[in-house]
């Protein structure tokens, strides 16, 4: 059986830190289905909270959520302004 790939085992992995679920900038974006660079411009703007730990960023699910129902506010907004 071959070796998996990093972003195959990455996906499935959930960490807890003192209780609450963290995520990988990876993580974030395969369940948003955004890209990882926009993960990571979010974070840089302020948009999405996160912790950088050694190179990695690492978020709270409370934290995707904030970020997931701004994304969301944001499409409103444009589709009211359209329309």
């Amino acid at each position: 059986m071959p070796p998996k790939r990093k972003a195959e085992t990455a996906m499935r992995v959930r960490m807890y830190v003192l209780g609450e679920e963290v995520f990988t900038t990876e993580q974030v974006a395969h369940e948003l289905n955004i890209s990882v660079r926009t993960v990571i411009r979010a974070i840089h703007r302020g948009t999405l909270k996160a912790r950088k730990v050694g190179r990695q960023f690492l978020m709270t699910r409370a934290a995707v959520r904030v970020f997931w129902k701004g994304l969301a506010g944001r499409v409103e907004e444009s589709s009211d302004k359209t329309g």
